[in-house]
């Protein structure tokens, strides 16, 4: 991430992970990539669109494009929108998942790229546990209420038995840091927009958008 890759990324053919350590791949890869992951229930993945992806000692960073070299195009609409997902190694299982990236906003490569490489730069770099009776890799927790943080369970080794967490931006440089909240303050303000509109409208709000 380079001052949040400026210049604007307009296509995917200037979109190159690679040179930060991922490696690409198709649909059909994934599927035998990670043939037990739930993450095939959660979305449809197409034989040929395209993933990125980063394998950390513990877990894989998979970043959804969306797009098909081939055919020089996105899959179709309703089929899905560019995310990114953490999926443990050990069991495959998605242990978290960013915000929706949509293809008509006009810093859509920019931003997937810019949280694929804070994403890898967290699962690269695990903290470790307060404790320094302990001193174990945390995990990562992702409620349903769309809460992320890093947890240590090994209440056992705690002097007060009881689970540690440290924020999930543990670890990461100052511009990382500025970035993640300005999008953050961005999608409180748009949420806020959205509930205006809904109490002075009556308007059906079926977006959900979060950024983490």
């Amino acid at each position: 991430m380079e001052d949040t890759q400026k210049p604007v990324i307009t296509n995917y053919a200037d979109f190159d992970l690679k040179k930060i350590g991922f490696k690409s791949v198709t649909g059909a890869e994934l599927k035998n990539l990670i043939p037990k992951s739930n993450l095939f229930e959660l979305i449809e993945v197409l034989d040929n669109e395209i993933f990125f992806v980063h394998r950390a000692k513990r877990h894989r960073v998979i970043v959804r494009t969306t797009f098909i070299p081939e055919l020089n195009d996105f899959i179709p609409k309703g089929k899905g929108a560019g995310k990114i997902y953490v999926v443990k190694n050990w069991d495959q299982q998605v242990a978290y998942a960013t915000k929706r990236f949509y293809r008509r906003a006009r810093r859509f490569w920019n931003d997937l790229g810019n949280y694929a490489h804070i994403t890898k730069r967290k699962v690269d770099n695990v903290p470790k546990c307060p404790c320094t009776l302990c001193n174990t890799r945390m995990s990562i927790v992702f409620k349903s209420t769309n809460q992320v943080y890093w947890e240590c369970r090994r209440s056992d080794l705690h002097p007060d038995g009881r689970y540690t967490t440290k924020h999930w931006d543990t670890g990461m440089p100052p511009k990382f840091v500025d970035f993640l909240n300005k999008n953050r303050k961005r999608n409180r303000s748009y949420l806020k927009k959205l509930s205006n509109l809904f109490k002075k409208d009556g308007k059906v709000i079926v977006r959900k958008s979060r950024i983490s």
